[in-house]
């Protein structure tokens, strides 16, 4: 619902669908990335149990200099999946689904490569075969994996949306999900709503050792999220509040046209405890067609969901934007028209009557390009997230400056004691965007996924790594600058309501 028509299924909001073999080869190029750090960086264990002759793989990195970190090392993996579950969301997770074999086999029986990073003719048929010689492992075959699935569904934050009445889908709270398609259930580990990957039977009781049947139950749970689920998708708040979130709330009431959070989840902090190993890699995975909503919880802000006026079927619209959005949204000046002007601001330009039109507040079109829109940005900032994955302390909803639960031990009463470090932890989002913008270039600046550049001149396709993408100002490309409001270099990408137009920069 944040950045679509939903009558007309028109995309907007630089929210572009990728085509289904895209859709697959993103998801394993995210896995492979991952693997790829785990021979740089001994992510996963010193050796590489299986390789032929080719060499033993997992060097052991740098020296670095005085004070230097060891490397990261992590002989476990915790893989939590946020998967959109608003309309239109089934086909995409169909797509997912039949790259679940791929996926767990590409951890569980990786590939043999040869010293070109090229896959060999041959290839083992189980984990404990031995590569071909000259050749080895792409990454160490995961004996430890745990994997949950969560929704972006979080209801609607204190407003009428998402509240329930609809589907109970529209609010899964954060907690991992173990409903299957068809109205079923998929059987997890201990019941505690995640699969658990040992093949070696070392945990007690023992987890999944058949590599068919966690294939099997990790589709279920990916095409058991649906599609009855808010429009207001939370795809950055859901795992942050399943993964980060100190306190989650039990509930939201509004009191006096305020939300007010109250209670302690306990629910997710045990699935967290029981899912979260202190010392794992954590992948986290969010698929989505739309923009992230993840409206901040607490105060008016809940208005950014809001359907109707309180108490009456009269559709509600938020009030108009004060003249100064419109040149500089992030000018002091910039608020909303159901604000007092800021000090100093004079109001003689505002445009304060009525509230905004159905054209200009849309429902379905609320979650981009706030500030400028509504004078207001009811989403909570992205510095949440990035500190949620790399800051060793945050703040709770309380504003108390606590430990973070991805760098402590949850669970002291176990036998772990490593605690990982920002290095462990991956985010990545399966989300629209022209292939042509991430594909890697020939010589001549044509995209080509089979014969692009990469960073050394060798032609080997596929798309860019991250340090590429930074390198080469693909950022710039298809987000610009969020902070100071500068639009993609891509016009395709532009967040806007009206139809699109522009010559691509690249093609």
């Amino acid at each position: 619902m944040g950045s679509r028509n939903e009558d007309s299924v028109v995309l907007v909001a630089g929210a572009r669908l990728m085509s289904a073999p895209l859709q697959v080869g993103l998801l394993l190029l995210v896995f492979s990335l991952v693997a790829g750090c785990s021979i740089d960086e001994n992510l996963f264990g010193p050796g590489n149990p299986g390789a032929g002759t080719g060499g033993t793989g997992g060097g052991t990195g740098g020296t670095g200099g005085e004070g230097a970190r060891p490397p990261a090392h992590s002989d476990s993996m915790d893989i939590l999946l946020a998967l959109d579950n608003s309309r239109s969301m089934a086909d995409k997770q169909e797509i997912l689904g039949l790259a679940v074999p791929e996926l767990i086999r590409s951890l569980v029986n990786p590939l043999c490569i040869d010293s070109n990073g090229t896959p060999v003719a041959q290839q083992p048929a189980t984990p404990d075969d031995d590569c071909p010689e000259g050749s080895e492992r792409q990454l160490r075959p995961q004996t430890d994996i745990h994997l949950g699935v969560i929704t972006t569904s979080l209801g609607g934050h204190g407003a009428d949306a998402c509240s329930g009445t609809t589907s109970p889908m529209e609010n899964d709270q954060g907690h991992l999900i173990t409903r299957g398609p068809d109205e079923g259930q998929v059987q997890t580990y201990q019941n505690q709503g995640f699969l658990a990957w040992d093949p070696e039977q070392e945990l007690d009781p023992p987890g999944e050792m058949n590599q068919n049947t966690l294939q099997t139950n990790l589709k279920g749970l990916v095409l058991g999220a649906g599609q009855q689920g808010c429009g207001y998708e939370a795809g950055l708040e859901s795992w942050y509040r399943f993964l980060v979130d100190p306190n989650p709330y039990a509930s939201i009431e509004v009191e006096d046209s305020k939300a007010v959070l109250t209670g302690t989840d306990d629910l997710v902090l045990e699935q967290r405890r029981d899912f979260l190993r202190p010392n794992s890699l954590l992948a986290i995975v969010v698929l989505s067609d739309e923009n992230d909503c993840s409206v901040r919880d607490g105060g008016q802000f809940y208005f950014a969901s809001q359907i109707y006026n309180s108490g009456t079927s009269v559709p509600f619209h938020l009030p108009k934007p004060r003249a100064a959005c419109e040149d500089d949204p992030n000018d002091p000046c910039c608020r909303s028209c159901g604000q007092a002007a800021a000090d100093g601001c004079s109001d003689a330009n505002d445009d304060c009557g009525d509230p905004l039109s159905v054209l200009e507040d849309s429902i379905n079109l609320r979650c981009f390009d706030q500030k400028r829109r509504f004078g207001i940005d009811f989403l909570y900032p992205i510095s949440r997230y990035v500190d949620g994955m790399e800051s060793p302390q945050i703040s709770d909803r309380d504003g108390n400056v606590v430990d973070n639960p991805l760098f402590i031990d949850l669970n002291p009463d176990d036998d772990i004691t490593d605690v990982r470090d920002e290095r462990l932890v991956f985010m990545t989002a399966l989300v629209g965007v022209p292939w042509q913008d991430l594909a890697r270039q020939t010589a001549g600046g044509t995209p080509n996924l089979v014969e692009g550049l990469d960073a050394d001149g060798s032609p080997v396709g596929a798309f860019q790594s991250a340090e590429e993408m930074a390198d080469n100002g693909t950022w710039d490309l298809i987000i610009g600058d969020p902070a100071n409001y500068e639009a993609p270099g891509d016009p395709f990408m532009l967040e806007s309501i009206e139809p699109r137009s522009g010559t691509h920069p690249i093609v």
